[in-house]
């Protein structure tokens, strides 16, 4: 998946918000070193690393790509 460079995410609840603000922010760390490009695999690994069940990792990133914020 690559990511679009805008993100808008300021309609999402609190906690869905600051989890897809994260998965952006590892994705902008991540991705430049791998050509724009992550698995979903890869991000939820990096998110499971701080904690974050991958139950909702998976469903922010869906919703991310349903924005247009991430694209597959």
């Amino acid at each position: 998946m690559t990511a679009e460079s805008q993100t808008n995410t300021s309609n999402s609840g609190g906690r869905d918000a600051r989890l897809a603000h994260l998965i952006i922010t590892i994705f902008g760390l991540c991705a430049r070193a791998e050509g724009n490009w992550l698995s979903t695999a890869a991000v939820v690994a990096l998110m499971a690393d701080l904690g974050t069940e991958s139950q909702a990792v998976r469903g922010s990133i869906s919703r991310l790509k349903r924005r247009g914020v991430l694209i597959s």
